[in-house]
């Protein structure tokens, strides 16, 4: 049995470390640029005092917020249709977590969706669908003793509000060991599929919106 584990903890760094590979390879480009679908917004990358920040623009009036940190690598982007808020995928070591990011009463807010809890785990975004105004992610978690050895394995299905950026609906489903591999080897699914990422260097062949004089 002991064994068994060990060689199931083997396998499983192994999947990860080549989740990482893989992970890094499909990051969105530093220099992209996400405008809102109404053309009322527009989210790119900014590097302040060492870290990352999502930096949103109003291209309306040319406001610009700069405070929300994000991490070093994002998976998926995409605004909602709503073009108040975007939802992402970012890359943490060995997995990776969910983020709703809204304008909420003239303030841009951020929710990070992850298992709470101080126990010792590990999570990926398996799935997550962008359908009216929330959008639903399911993470696979394990569970892992002090070894780093897992103990249990678990979805964390979580829906977040796109007008408050608020959790609701969580849900914590038990899964097999057989279940939890199979969750790491498949890509992950997203509904919608990120759009085509414009870089900045592409940006400056094509007219800037015009701003109010």
């Amino acid at each position: 049995m002991i064994l068994g584990r060990i060689l199931l903890s083997i396998l499983a760094a192994a999947l990860l470390c080549g989740n990482e590979e893989v992970l890094s390879a499909k990051s969105v480009p530093f220099n992209a640029r996400f405008v809102s679908p109404d053309g009322s917004h527009a989210v790119d990358f900014v590097m302040i005092d060492k870290e990352w920040h999502f930096r949103i623009t109003d291209l309306k009036n040319g406001q610009v917020d700069d405070s929300i940190v994000m991490p070093s690598l994002i998976l998926y982007l995409r605004w909602a249709v709503n073009s108040r808020a975007f939802v992402t995928v970012e890359h943490i070591a060995g997995g990776s977590y969910g983020r709703v990011v809204c304008l909420k009463d003239n303030k841009w807010t951020s929710l990070e969706v992850m298992p709470p809890g101080e126990s010792m785990m590990s999570f990926k975004v398996v799935s997550l669908e962008i359908k009216g105004d929330f959008v639903h992610f399911r993470l696979s978690v394990d569970y892992e003793k002090g070894n780093g050895i897992p103990l249990s394995y678990m979805f964390y299905d979580s829906d977040a509000t796109l007008a408050t950026c608020e959790p609701c609906n969580v849900q914590w489903i038990p899964i097999s060991r057989m279940e939890w591999l199979a969750s790491l080897k498949r890509p992950p699914l997203y509904i919608p599929p990120m759009k085509k990422v414009v870089s900045k260097a592409r940006r400056r062949l094509q007219p800037l919106p015009l701003l109010p004089q």
